[in-house]
């Protein structure tokens, strides 16, 4: 197999719009046979604009997709062989279970055998194989997505795509059909594109993810990568469980690997690792996980951890402290610059009050420095 071989779809120069505006230009992007991608982004960056073109549902005005090393680009959807589920179920309201799965191989004319075991296959799947003669008023909404998403792997599709399929369910339901979507997509071993806007979903559901700002790809990079190591700014905060303290840089190692900072708000100077190249004395932020951070009450504990080399310290006042279940989020100032901490509730003394002194404290190597 050659190195192209290995992409199941490639998107080459892809301008796409709608009216006289053009959402996204000159986009580039390749997707392994048999990863499960997502498209990553706020509202209008173009992620769902992407997929509709990849589907055939909007004409590029330049570019080419191209599907399994064929070019698809003027290729009508019905003659793609892409699957494609929605938010909405879509479902037949007056067909059972089954006659809404088996709907698509009937119009092909498939042989009523095979009709059966495919259908009996892609129920199992989703694990609505007890409920093939109910209707669609007699179930959940969890599975009538399990339903349409039955109907949409019944066709066999070379590629399947997922547009916030999610998106409708609760939040303890939306974690319990994630679950079964991925084991049936690693099953497969089909190419998923995946739109989402919600970064856990795509963290846990995606081998890669694609995270989209205004119509550009802003990075592509493995869930633990794009978490771990976000490439700008605008990827720290999307993520999320970011903290971002103003500095200003003094320094950085001619490797660029590393930078010393002077904190807007205290003055205190801090050491991080860097992405990019700094101009000298530029304003940055350095940019620390929430739940990387840790914190002390006793002033003697501190002062040990400010003898560490690699330890970066600072000293905060709590304004707030959130019991979540398992984890507890303590809101912190120094000065004006807000800082979060997030710890399991377990580890997480009874006694933080709003207004006492919190001392924190994180690996240097665990804070990065970004534009």
């Amino acid at each position: 197999m050659t190195e192209r071989e290995d992409y199941s779809i490639e998107l080459k120069g892809l301008t796409l719009g709608y009216g006289d505006r053009d959402i996204i230009s000159g986009l580039n992007l390749d997707i392994r046979r048999g990863e499960i991608l997502s498209l990553l982004g706020p509202s209008g960056c173009g992620k769902t604009t992407t997929l509709h073109a990849i589907a055939g549902l909007l004409s590029p005005r330049q570019g080419s997709i191209i599907i399994d090393g064929v070019d698809q680009t003027d290729v009508p959807i019905n003659r793609r062989n892409v699957g494609m589920v929605f938010q909405g179920y879509a479902l037949f309201p007056h067909m059972t279970v089954f006659n809404n799965v088996s709907y698509g191989l009937r119009i092909k004319s498939v042989d009523k055998e095979q009709i059966r075991q495919r259908v009996a296959r892609a129920l199992e799947l989703v694990g609505m194989e007890r409920f093939a003669h109910r209707k669609p008023k007699e179930l959940s909404g969890g599975q009538q997505q399990r339903v349409a998403i039955a109907r949409t792997i019944v066709m066999e599709p070379r590629v399947l795509l997922l547009d916030e399929p999610l998106s409708n369910l609760d939040a303890k339901l939306r974690q319990e059909i994630r679950g079964d979507l991925k084991r049936i997509l690693r099953e497969l071993s089909i190419t998923s594109v995946f739109v989402t806007h919600d970064q856990e979903e795509a963290m846990f559901l995606s081998d890669r993810i694609v995270l989209m700002k205004d119509g550009e790809i802003a990075q592509v990079s493995s869930p633990r990568e794009i978490y771990n190591h976000p490439a700008s700014s605008f990827a720290a905060a999307f993520l999320g469980n970011t903290n971002f303290i103003a500095a200003t840089l003094l320094h950085q190692t001619p490797d660029n690997t590393s930078c010393e900072v002077s904190v807007t708000e205290t003055g205190q100077v801090l050491r991080a690792r860097a992405a990019l190249r700094f101009d000298a004395k530029q304003p940055v932020y350095l940019t620390v996980k929430h739940d990387r951070v840790g914190y002390t009450l006793s002033r003697e504990a501190f002062l040990t951890l400010q003898q560490q080399p690699g330890i970066s310290t600072m000293t905060c006042r709590i304004a707030d402290v959130h019991f979540l279940g398992h984890v507890t989020k303590i809101e912190c100032l120094a000065g004006n610059q807000a800082m979060t901490v997030l710890r399991p509730s377990a580890c997480v003394e009874a006694d933080l009050v709003p207004g006492a002194t919190i001392y924190l404290s994180w690996p240097e190597d665990e804070s990065l420095v970004l534009s």
